[in-house]
């Protein structure tokens, strides 16, 4: 009675903001969260990225980077843009991308010890050497050069390698192998035998004469050459360290292990019924690739932190289960809340679409805005950015990224997911446009300048 009395007491003014302060805390509230649930682009290398990231992503060992679809100009350019304060801010040092921890290394090789070289010229060889085709355009060229320039700058460096298992998927093609030991070579002399196991070590490059459309060689001789190899590696490690970075020693005594997880691929593929349609193969690489990520992420990384830079297919966590088996789906199981899935969605555009096997891109045109979470995300956010579903105030929205729905991805297929569920927040483009494309082999494609 005494409070009320004083309270009475007060102005009228005091009295009223006194009324009022508990519905501006709570509506202060509110309208905080909802702030910090979504970053637009034009933040994303800033200090308030850090900040928003720093919260999202407290107690993340694993944060995933997806894409619907591979070859557009924006998509890559908004994680690159995320990378910054991804590695200088919340120091994620080690990123990890489809293809193939060889091709990888050999890239990151050639960044390390390039220094003489315009970081342009060396940035495009690294990205030919290192990534898969359908990563050959100008945003991925800058993105090696950013690593060029972390690699060679006196801070904490941002390595760049690949939990995969597919040898030249690059334009190193077959000669993958012979790339690799020619590199290795710069660091100590191979063991005796090296042109026998070398031959042997080739066709885990070599898609015609071997991995995966050709029965497997004698067992035998695969392991013998890959023990060969990782004694090799383990005399050459320490030099790599003393002349470049402990990660890129760490990274190389992974790789035969890595090979020996190829080939329990290979094996896998060619016992499938019918290994045409791939579906025991991408499965089987995924299922590898899970377990290759955690083993990265906890030995090779400097501080237990990773980031994955992969498609939605293999990122997604597959909660409905009717796609085939993802990567996600394990990493989801196995880490629980110290992993954090970023999908990146896009309402309409265009982009190529790789023929794999023409080596050949054409481009195709695309409107997802009438239905999938692309509908969902674009009426809801409304310029490109990033949005964290956990903080996500919006009932409508909560109930929308709660229920099943689909995503677009290549090729104008769609997949059910329960947005929330399989993914932890997403990177949503309005639109996408055709980027400067050089696939190996083809032709090469003009996009919009960049």
């Amino acid at each position: 009675m005494a409070r009320v009395l004083s309270f009475l007491r007060l102005p009228a003014p005091q009295a009223l903001l006194c009324l009022l302060l508990p519905f501006l805390i709570v509506a202060g509230g509110k309208q905080a969260s909802a702030q910090e649930s979504f970053l637009p682009l034009e933040d994303f290398d800033s200090d308030r990225a850090v900040s928003v990231l720093k919260e999202v992503l407290e107690g993340k060992k694993v944060v995933q980077l997806g894409e619907a679809i591979h070859i557009t100009r924006e998509m890559p350019e908004a994680r690159r843009q995320l990378l910054g304060p991804l590695h200088s801010g919340l120091g994620y040092r080690l990123l990890l991308v489809e293809g193939s921890t060889v091709d990888a290394w050999v890239a990151s090789d050639l960044l390390f010890s390039a220094e003489d070289r315009p970081s342009t010229d060396v940035a495009r060889e690294a990205r030919n050497r290192g990534l898969p085709p359908f990563w050959h355009t100008p945003v991925y060229t800058r993105l090696m050069e950013d690593v060029y320039e972390t690699y060679h700058s006196g801070a904490p460096p941002l390595y760049v390698a690949s939990y995969d298992f597919q040898p030249g998927f690059s334009d190193l093609r077959a000669e993958a192998i012979s790339t690799f030991l020619d590199r290795l070579s710069a660091y100590s002399s191979p063991p005796d035998g090296r042109e026998e196991h070398e031959s042997t070590l080739r066709l885990l490059a070599d898609r015609r004469e071997g991995f995966p459309n050709q029965p497997l060689p004698d067992r035998e001789a695969l392991t013998e050459a890959i023990g060969w190899l990782d004694t090799w590696i383990e005399s050459a490690a320490e030099t790599v360290e003393t002349r470049t970075d402990p990660v890129h020693a760490r990274t190389l005594l992974e790789i035969p292990r890595q090979l020996r997880e190829q080939v329990k691929l290979w094996e896998a593929h060619r016992g499938a019924e019918n290994p045409k349609t791939m579906l025991v193969y991408q499965e089987t690489r995924d299922s590898l690739a899970a377990t290759a990520i955690q083993r990265f992420q906890a030995q090779v990384s400097p501080n237990e932190k990773a980031l994955v830079w992969a498609h939605h297919v293999h990122v997604f966590h597959n909660t409905v289960g009717k796609a085939r088996h993802a990567l996600g789906s394990d990493l989801k199981k196995d880490l629980g809340d110290a992993l954090y899935t970023i999908g990146v969605f896009a309402g309409q555009g265009e982009y190529y679409r790789m023929n794999m096997k023409a080596q050949e891109a054409d481009p195709q045109e695309f409107d997802a805005t009438g239905g999938g979470i692309e509908a969902h995300l674009g009426r809801a956010v409304p310029e490109d950015g990033f949005i964290n579903f956990g903080s996500i105030q919006e009932a409508a929205l909560r109930e929308n990224l709660s229920s099943k729905t689909t995503m677009r991805i290549e090729g104008g297929s769609e997949l059910p997911i329960v947005p929330a569920k399989d993914f932890h927040g997403a990177i949503y483009l309005h639109e996408v446009t055709l980027p400067e494309y050089d696939p190996p082999g083809g032709k090469e494609r003009k996009g919009d300048e960049e």
